[in-house]
C-alpha cells in the first residue's frame, strides 16, 4: 500500500476516534441515551453502562452480575463528588486535569473503581511532586493503595534526606510500622548512628503515653556498636526509658562488654549478641577494596593456612586470620558478604567461610565429593565446584552449595573430566576452561553450563592447551592467562581472550614472565596476576594487564613467593584494617 495512503488512513482513524469520544461525552453531558445514573452524595451523574464497563473492571462486574437492567441509579456515599465529573470525563475522552489538590483523591477513586490507566497516570503525577512536606503522607498513601512505584520513590526520597526529615512533624505522625521500617533500614542517609537513637526519642516523646510500649522494639534497631562509647554512657544509659527496661540495659551491658573484650578475647570466639548491632549502615560503612590471598605453597611443597590482604590504596600487605586448614590447589569464591575456601590437597573435603566483618573463619558443610585442583564460581547466590581430582583421578563432577541451607547437591556432570582447569561466569553461563585429564592429557577444550537447564555443551577450543591457568571476565569477554603448556609442562606467558559474540579466541600480549598456578584478581577493569610458578620456582611479583591499553606491567610484590594460591577481591572494614599487622 502506498505510504501516502497509509498515513492518510492513520490521520482519518485518529480524527474518527477523537470525534467518536467527543460525541459520546457530549451525549453523556446532555443525558442522551444514558442508561445509568451515578448518585454521589445526592448529586447525579448520567452515563452509559457500556462505556463505563469498557473502562472499569468494577463497573463491568457490577453491571454484568449484580445490577438489574431496569435499575437506573447506583448510589455512592463514600466517594467525593468533586472529582466524579473529572473521572467520567477521563473515561469518555482519556483527558483529565490533575492538580496537587485532586491527584491523590483521583488515584484513590481510580483504585476503587479499578481504572488502571487513570491510577497509573495519577501515581506518576504524584511521584514527580515529592517534597519534604508530603513525602511521608505519599509513602503511606502508596502503601495503602498499592502504588508500588510511588511507595518506592517516596521511600528513596525519605532515605536520602532522613537526617533532616526524622525530626519533622510528618515523621512524628507516622505509625510505628512505618518508623520501624526506616529505623531498621540499611539505606537511610545519616551522619552518625546517634541520629537514629535521637529520632526514636523524638518519636516516642511525641505521644509518650501511647508509644512508650514500642520503645524496646525500636531500641533494638539502633546499631549500638556503631555509637561512641562516651555517647552511650552519657546519653543512652541515662535515658529513663532505657533505665526502666531490662532488655535495654542488658543490651547496653553487652555492648560495653564488647568494648572491653575483642571478638578473639572471648571464650567462645564469637559475639554474645546479634552481629547486626555492630554493622554500620551503608552510608556509614568504611571499607577498603582489597585483594585477599589464601593458602598455597612457598619455596617448599608444604601447604599453608596463611591469609593476607593487599590494600591498593596503601600499597601494603596485611595479615588476616589464618584458615583453619592448610590449603593448596584449593579454590576460593566470594558469595554474599563472605569468602569461601574449598577443598585442596590433603584437606580435600573441608569448606570454611571467612567473615570480613569479624575477621574469622568458620567451618561449614563439607563437600560430598572430595577434591583438589578444581574450579569454582558463584552464580545466583550459589557456589558451584566443578571437576577436580582425588589423588590423581580427575572428575567431571559438579557440586552445588546453597549458603542459605548450608547444604550441597550434585548437578549434571561435565562432558569431559577435568582437573587444574579454570572456570568463569559469563552471561549467566558457567564456562569450564582447559585443564587436564587421563584420557586426553592437556586440554584446550571449553564447555559451558546452563544452570536453568542443568546442561553442559561444548564451546570453541582455545588457541593453546593449558592447565593451572588463570581466568576472569571483563566487559563480556573471557581472559585466560598463563598456565602450564601441553608438551613439557613448562609455564606459559601467553594469554588469550574469548568473545562470545563471535565465538572466537584471540591472542593478546604475553606477560613479562612465564607463570602457572598463580592467583588472579580484577579491579577497575585491570587484571592482576599474583605469584605463581615460573621456570625458576615460586614467584612473589605481581603483573597488571590494562585491558584498554592492552599492556602488561609489574606493579608490586607479595611479602614472599607463593604458588598454587587463590585470590579474591573483597571489601574490608577500615575498623578491622586499623587493627591488622603488616605482613613482612
Amino acid at each position: 500500500m502506498d505510504a501516502e495512503v497509509t498515513n492518510f488512513q492513520k490521520e482519518i482513524k485518529e480524527k474518527y476516534l477523537s470525534q467518536l469520544l467527543a460525541n459520546a461525552n457530549q451525549m453523556r453531558k446532555s443525558g442522551s441515551l444514558c442508561d445509568v445514573i451515578l448518585r454521589v452524595k445526592s448529586k447525579d451523574f448520567p452515563a452509559h453502562r457500556s462505556v463505563l464497563a469498557s473502562a472499569s473492571l468494577y463497573f463491568r462486574g457490577l453491571f454484568m452480575s449484580q445490577m438489574k437492567e431496569d435499575q437506573m441509579f447506583v448510589e455512592y456515599n463514600d466517594l467525593d463528588s468533586r472529582w466524579i465529573e473529572k473521572i467520567l470525563s477521563f473515561i469518555y475522552t482519556g483527558d483529565i486535569s490533575l492538580t496537587e489538590e485532586n491527584a491523590a483523591d483521583i488515584v484513590a477513586i481510580a483504585d476503587y473503581l479499578i481504572i488502571p490507566s487513570l491510577k497509573e497516570l495519577g501515581t506518576l503525577f504524584l511521584q514527580k511532586r515529592i517534597t519534604h512536606c508530603n513525602c511521608f503522607s505519599l509513602h503511606v498513601f502508596g502503601d495503602k493503595f498499592s502504588c508500588k512505584d510511588l511507595s518506592v520513590k517516596s521511600k528513596e526520597y525519605i532515605n536520602q534526606n532522613f537526617e533532616t526529615l526524622c525530626f519533622t512533624d510528618g515523621f512524628k505522625a507516622l505509625d510505628v510500622h512505618f518508623v520501624m521500617e526506616f529505623f531498621k533500614s540499611d539505606e537511610v542517609q545519616i551522619s552518625k548512628e546517634e541520629v537514629i537513637f535521637e529520632a526514636i526519642q523524638e518519636w516516642i516523646y511525641h505521644d509518650l503515653e501511647n508509644r512508650k510500649q514500642h520503645f524496646e522494639k525500636l531500641f533494638g534497631c539502633v546499631r549500638l556498636l556503631c555509637i561512641s562509647k562516651y555517647y552511650l554512657a552519657d546519653y543512652v544509659e541515662s535515658e529513663s526509658l532505657v533505665k526502666e527496661s531490662d532488655y535495654c540495659t542488658n543490651m547496653l551491658f553487652k555492648v560495653f562488654k564488647s568494648f572491653v573484650f575483642s571478638y578473639h578475647e572471648r571464650r567462645d570466639g564469637a559475639p554474645d549478641f546479634n552481629v547486626e548491632l555492630g554493622l554500620p549502615r551503608k552510608c556509614l560503612k568504611k571499607e577498603e577494596v582489597s585483594i585477599v590471598v589464601t593458602g598455597g605453597t612457598y619455596l617448599t611443597i608444604q601447604a599453608n593456612k596463611n591469609t593476607e590482604a593487599f590494600l591498593p590504596s596503601k600499597g601494603q600487605w596485611m595479615k588476616l586470620t589464618e584458615m583453619n586448614y592448610p590449603r593448596d590447589e584449593h579454590v576460593t569464591v566470594t558469595c554474599g558478604d563472605f569468602l569461601y575456601a574449598i577443598g585442596g590437597y590433603k584437606n580435600t573435603h573441608t569448606v570454611e567461610r571467612y567473615d570480613p566483618r569479624i575477621n574469622t573463619w568458620t567451618e561449614v558443610a563439607s563437600l560430598p565429593v572430595k577434591c583438589s585442583s578444581a574450579a569454582a564460581v558463584t552464580i545466583d547466590g550459589r557456589i558451584y565446584v566443578i571437576g577436580g581430582r582425588d589423588s590423581f583421578q580427575p572428575y567431571n563432577t559438579v557440586q552445588c552449595y546453597d549458603p542459605e541451607d548450608n547444604t550441597w547437591c550434585l548437578k549434571a556432570p561435565m562432558n569431559v573430566r577435568r582437573k587444574a582447569h579454570s572456570a568463569v561466569v559469563l552471561d549467566g553461563y558457567i564456562f569450564a576452561i582447559g585443564g587436564m585429564n587421563d584420557t586426553y592429557g592437556q586440554l584446550g577444550g571449553v564447555e559451558s553450563y546452563d544452570p536453568g537447564q542443568d546442561h553442559w555443551r561444548h564451546e570453541t577450543t582455545m588457541c593453546t592447551r593449558r592447565n593451572f591457568a588463570c581466568a576472569t571476565t571483563i566487559n563480556r569477554k573471557i581472559y585466560v592467562i598463563g598456565g602450564y603448556e601441553a608438551e613439557d609442562m613448562s609455564p606459559l606467558s601467553s594469554c588469550e581472550v574469548f568473545d562470545p559474540d563471535t565465538g572466537t579466541w584471540t591472542v593478546i600480549p604475553d606477560m613479562h614472565v612465564r607463570r602457572a598456578a598463580a592467583g588472579i584478581a580484577t579491579i577497575n577493569g585491570k587484571i592482576y596476576i599474583i605469584g605463581g610458578v615460573s621456570e625458576h620456582g615460586a614467584r612473589a611479583d605481581v603483573e597488571c594487564y590494562d585491558t584498554e591499553k592492552q599492556k602488561w606491567e609489574v606493579v608490586f610484590s607479595m611479602p614472599a613467593a607463593r604458588a598454587y594460591i587463590q585470590c579474591n577481591v573483597i571489601k574490608l572494614p577500615k575498623r578491622l584494617i586499623s587493627k591488622l599487622t603488616i605482613s613482612s
